[in-house]
């Protein structure tokens, strides 16, 4: 049975959740246009990327939309596009949606060191971040109620406010890769699974 976000989100049709128009197909002659024109020198997002539509956004001014997240053990305030600039040498975005608990945070800070080697950015999605008390070493979006929303990645069991833990990955267009549900006893194959998408995978959407 498919996931109720896979007939949403990867086909995504007319307007998503977030206001966002799919694009559809870029050809070669109009690609360039195609692009995020925010982007980052080496990431090159394309505006009819999953990506690009739920997490480049844009208010009515067409100015980038800002996030609140934690980094490090601050707070902080800005735009998808501010968190992975220290990684925009990288080949892959991983997006990782939790409910604010240690096991979840501390599996991610021990897969960023085999993802830093594979040229992977992650930036983790949840709320409340008032429970994390972790000083983790990737960004963390405190206020992904909407995002977590629009995407249909609500835990059933998380009161209508917890997301489900899982990782979504984008290549540097900002396509969808996969996606990669998360258990508190799979641990290891998830560390593994992750690590084997990350290097061989193609782009799916």
């Amino acid at each position: 049975m498919k996931r109720e976000f896979e007939l949403d989100v990867i086909h995504p049709s007319k307007k998503n959740d977030l206001g966002s128009e799919n694009h559809g197909s870029c050809t070669l002659a109009s690609k360039r246009y195609c692009r995020d024109p925010y982007s980052i020198e080496s990431w090159s997002i394309e505006k009819s990327s999953l990506l690009y539509n739920y997490l480049f956004l844009r208010d009515s001014r067409n100015a980038m939309q800002n996030f609140d997240y934690k980094f490090q053990g601050r707070c902080r305030k800005g735009s998808f596009r501010e968190m992975i600039r220290r990684k925009a040498n990288h080949n892959y975005i991983a997006v990782a949606f939790f409910n604010p608990h240690y096991v979840f945070t501390s599996v991610l800070s021990d897969i960023l060191r085999n993802l830093d080697s594979h040229d992977t950015a992650l930036v983790g999605v949840t709320v409340n971040g008032s429970a994390m008390e972790e000083n983790c070493d990737f960004p963390i979006i405190t206020n992904g109620q909407t995002l977590i929303r629009a995407l249909h990645l609500l835990d059933p069991l998380g009161g209508g406010i917890y997301p489900m833990d899982c990782v979504l990955l984008f290549n540097r267009e900002g396509h969808l890769v996969a996606f990669l549900p998360f258990s508190p006893f799979n641990r290891a194959s998830f560390k593994a699974q992750l690590l084997n998408i990350i290097q061989q995978t193609p782009s799916i959407d």
